[in-house]
């Protein structure tokens, strides 16, 4: 499967379970563990509790994993906190990085039919960084809802392959599984495939009939 890192694996699999707690919230099992460990927050403003169960205590662990993970597709604005929330397009860094300005909200960045950004704001207000990625975001705010998203994944999904490969590109400690030289130029190596059995061999795409061994 591709998973040579069992610590990494197994924080990816307990991220699907804390990533459906952070935007699942009206399931049972979000509502029993909610009841019981985080009843004025969300699973990313959770602690760990006295005397937490052994389940609770793994899927806590996760927290790191969902909290680098997730953003926010912008919709209507109403739930997104321009400053504290991660809601730019950027994998690297989805928060806003421009000085912090009290009292502005999203809406203050829209224009008046509430539908486009206000560039003449946007402009006065925010850094050339965080202008480039609003830049990318096209707005529905009239119609959509905000939505938690997982932002290493085309659509938006939660998926223990792409959690793997951000933990180990940038919470676990993987140098012992580099092995150093460019692998990819392998990939782009014109090697004759031989079929045995056959006699056929595909050179730069031409295919050969030769002699059976």
């Amino acid at each position: 499967m591709g998973f040579r890192h069992l610590f990494g694996f197994n924080l990816a699999m307990l991220g699907k379970q804390g990533w459906k707690l952070q935007t699942e919230p009206d399931t049972i099992v979000t509502r029993i563990y909610k009841a019981k460990y985080f009843p004025r927050t969300d699973f990313l403003g959770a602690r760990l509790g006295h005397n937490p169960s052994y389940i609770w205590r793994s899927i806590f662990a996760s927290q790191v994993l969902v909290r680098g993970g997730q953003r926010w597709r912008v919709g209507n604005g109403r739930n997104i906190n321009v400053w504290k929330d991660p809601w730019l397009r950027s994998e690297e860094n989805s928060f806003i990085s421009s000085p912090i300005i009290n009292g502005l909200e999203l809406e203050d960045l829209l224009s008046l039919d509430g539908i486009t950004w206000n560039w003449q704001s946007i402009n006065e207000l925010i850094n050339e960084r965080d202008r480039a990625e609003i830049r990318k975001i096209m707005p529905s705010f009239q119609e959509n809802e905000d939505k938690l998203i997982w932002k290493f994944n085309s659509k938006g999904h939660y998926t223990v392959k792409s959690a793997y490969r951000y933990a180990m590109e940038s919470l676990v400690n993987n140098e012992e599984y580099r092995i150093p030289g460019d692998w990819m130029r392998m990939w782009k190596m014109q090697i004759p495939q031989k079929c045995k059995w056959l006699g056929i061999c595909y050179c730069n795409g031409v295919q050969h009939v030769n002699s059976p061994e």
